[in-house]
């Protein structure tokens, strides 16, 4: 499939384009075969080939989307490729467009999903929290697992991380080792 598109004039400007090498052989394949999908002419081939390596160059740098060309928002709205491309999300599309951004359909799937599940905790009913603070010291101060049973000692940082995940719907702690 590479060796073929290499071929057509659609693909002669990524053969050196630099996104091209961040995404190594296997990536590439991919857009290929993604573009060689549509049946489309060579000019629309080559959109749709600048527009898969930037949404896989993009979720190489954490991005779920990029904004959407206008090259393929008249794609989507001519539903010039039917079978790669579409503005719904009904049925399986490789690529759908969604408020003037150029989503895979399987990350904008995760991005809603992950949506949901935040919104649902986040409507939940706050937990009562009398007695948390004494309950916190207890589960703290409980002989661990470690050899002797000598409890765990939390830093007050690691201390106020953990009050705050026990009242809060949602909490992200980073940090290195022990957090």
């Amino acid at each position: 499939m590479i060796g073929q598109a290499r071929q057509a004039r659609w693909w002669a400007a990524w053969d050196e384009d630099p996104r091209v090498e961040d995404l190594g052989h296997a990536m590439l394949h991919h857009a290929a075969q993604l573009v060689g999908l549509g049946g489309a002419d060579e000019e629309t081939r080559r959109v749709l080939l600048d527009a898969v390596l930037d949404t896989l160059v993009a979720q190489q740098q954490g991005s779920t989307r990029v904004p959407l060309s206008d090259a393929m928002r008249e794609l989507a709205e001519d539903a010039a490729v039917p079978q790669l491309l579409t503005t719904d999300e009904e049925g399986y599309r490789p690529l759908v467009a969604s408020g003037g951004w150029l989503y895979h359909q399987r990350t904008l799937h995760y991005e809603r999903e992950l949506a949901r599940h935040l919104r649902a905790r986040f409507a939940l009913r706050p937990p009562d929290l009398d007695g948390l603070d004494e309950a916190l010291g207890a589960v703290v101060d409980a002989p661990s697992g470690l050899p002797g049973g000598a409890p765990v000692t939390l830093s007050d940082e690691q201390l106020a991380a953990v009050r705050v995940a026990a009242r809060e719907p949602l909490s992200v702690i980073t940090g290195g080792p022990g957090t």
